[in-house]
């Protein structure tokens, strides 16, 4: 008798801690999505492309291979143009990160992080000849140039 009331305790203390463990296993996937709420509402997203989102970002998408067009038209003249005038707004952005560290607001490690992805975008950018539009973000390798089908959302063609 003593075996079995054993084994009933035993048993309801697993299942306890089982409940227990699903039960914040379940509220770290709630605060998981919370976190990432105020980011999908800034942005919009509500878990599915609306006709809408799929009609503006083809236009998007239309304008950036117009923008890359362009480009590729322009003299490799202009195209040094731009990227000297890129290399200039580099070094200003590097002078910025230089002030935020010797003032204390980043540290040196961050500092030199970022001067160092500072450089190799518009090396990459210059070498690779791609468009410096875009700030990175059109085209996702540091300026503008079509973006990679593979990362397109479902339903954009």
């Amino acid at each position: 008798m003593k075996n079995k009331t054993t084994a009933i305790v035993l048993t309801l203390v697993l299942l306890v801690m089982v409940g227990i463990g699903a039960a914040v296993v379940s509220a770290e996937e709630t605060d998981a999505d919370a976190a990432c709420s105020p980011i999908r509402d800034r942005m919009g997203w509500r878990g599915e492309l609306t006709d809408d989102m799929k009609e503006e970002m083809a236009a998007r998408r239309e304008a950036m291979i117009a923008a890359r067009e362009k480009w590729d038209a322009l003299t490799d003249e202009q195209k040094d143009e731009i990227y000297d005038l890129e290399d200039q707004i580099g070094a200003l952005r590097g002078q910025i990160i230089n002030r935020y560290q010797q003032w204390g607001i980043m540290d040196e490690e961050t500092a030199a992080g970022i001067q160092e992805r500072i450089t190799e975008r518009l090396s990459n950018m210059r070498e690779e000849g791609r468009m410096p539009m875009g700030g990175g973000r059109m085209g996702r390798r540091g300026g503008w140039g079509p973006p990679p089908l593979a990362d397109a959302p479902e339903g954009v063609e």
